[in-house]
């Protein structure tokens, strides 16, 4: 059941007491979206206008933080993507100040605990749907000759065993995408897949763990999102404490922020949520939303861990804690984006602390821009049997990924 809370009571998360509270439901591919009136987000939204608004002093930052509610109210914008916009055009203050310095500063110079380790040989997991993949009739007929030309192409490098032939229409991906997703896909203007969306899309869909090597600006975010929503909506619904289904991790604000907007262009159509654990807003705000539940966290590793630990009961030696509203025991679909830029910053210990705490049976993506050796021996660590994609010249991903298919 989703939980609710008081916006003057600031005890509300520590207790346990079910509070009813209206939000979308959750649909299943093909189906209608049933939608609820009353919605939590529009108190939680108002609070927030209201403190901000004050600690601006400005007409300027009141109007815009009312024009972001007007938006949410009539479901055309991302709730925390205008948020963060106004955010940043607000004068900070002493506490915010100290909390943005802690979020954007360099992981070297100010360590974080990772989570400690789980003996998941003591824990029992639930089967998983991961393989959707259904080639469609026309990709299917493709001779080998014509996909490796294809491949030519798009610029696309592919190795590995089985991997699907890339799919360069949405329509070809239509029947595992589902109605609702494909009518976003229309409605936000995907007119054809990126080369990194048309080969990433189906690995992902058949459940396949992939390194994708790609620039920034490359439509990864797409490639990973669009098969990680059909994977949480064939799951079982989220009780009471669980989620997420999904996690996205990535090495700044701005970046989560981004990856939230796309994520509610979809989420919107499925009834879905997703929150974004990251700078910029209070811990204890994050708590609430987290509480609320949600099937996609997208998060910077250093937030995640600190609400984790913040909302972990005590658990026995070696076992998967508890998270009261957080449960990363149902997590089996885990994205590491930029993780060449986590490493930079100094998130490695962070970073393979979580996937740790995911069940060994998850689907894992890394997407990173380079492939030097500290990637290279996370990509052996973590992930099963990848497939690998290249999207561009050759140069120093492509020589790391040589050198990884060596030692494989």
């Amino acid at each position: 059941m989703a939980r609710g809370f008081d916006p003057d009571d600031d005890e509300a998360y520590f207790r346990d007491e079910e509070v009813p509270t209206g939000r979308t439901t959750r649909v299943r591919l093909n189906e209608p979206v049933a939608t609820t009136e009353d919605d939590p987000l529009d108190a939680f939204m108002a609070e927030i206008n209201s403190e901000l608004a004050k600690s601006a002093g400005s007409e300027a930052f009141e109007s815009k933080m009312q024009k972001a509610q007007a938006m949410w109210e009539n479901d055309t914008e991302d709730f925390v993507a205008s948020y963060y916009e106004a955010y940043e055009k607000a004068p900070v203050q002493a506490d915010e100040e100290e909390e943005e310095v802690e979020e954007a500063g360099d992981r070297r110079k100010k360590p974080i605990e990772p989570l400690p380790a789980v003996d998941h040989s003591q824990i029992k997991y639930s089967a998983v749907q991961t393989n959707f993949y259904t080639p469609h009739a026309e990709v299917a007929k493709m001779t080998n000759e014509q996909v490796a030309q294809l491949r030519v192409e798009l610029r696309v490098s592919s190795t590995g065993s089985n991997i699907p032939p890339p799919s360069t229409s949405f329509a070809h991906m239509a029947h595992m995408l589902g109605r609702e997703i494909m009518e976003a896909v229309r409605q936000h203007g995907y007119h054809q897949p990126t080369p990194i969306q048309a080969q990433a899309m189906p690995v992902a869909l058949s459940g396949r763990d992939i390194i994708g090597i790609a620039e920034t600006g490359s439509g990864k975010t797409v490639a990973y999102l669009l098969p990680m929503l059909v994977h949480a909506i064939a799951q079982p619904e989220l009780q009471k404490d669980d989620g997420p289904i999904g996690v996205v991790l990535c090495p700044t604000r701005e970046l989560a922020v981004q990856i939230e907007t796309e994520t509610y262009k979809f989420n919107k159509h499925l009834g879905m949520r997703s929150i974004t654990l990251a700078g910029g807003l209070s811990k204890l705000e994050q708590f609430k939303e987290v509480k609320r539940g949600a099937e996609i966290a997208i998060c910077n590793p250093g937030r995640l861990i600190d609400v984790v630990k913040s909302l972990t009961c005590r658990a026995l030696p070696g076992t998967l804690p508890r998270m009261k509203g957080c449960n990363l025991q149902r997590c089996t679909y885990i994205v590491l984006d930029e993780a060449d830029r986590m490493f930079h910053m100094g998130f490695e210990y962070q970073v393979r602390s979580i996937v740790q705490n995911i069940r060994p049976s998850r689907q894992t993506l890394l997407f990173s821009a380079t492939f030097p050796p500290k990637i290279e021996k996370l990509a052996r660590d973590i992930l099963h049997q990848p497939v690998r994609i290249t999207i561009g010249e050759a140069g120093q991903a492509d020589a790391g990924l040589r050198t990884f298919e060596h030692r494989s």
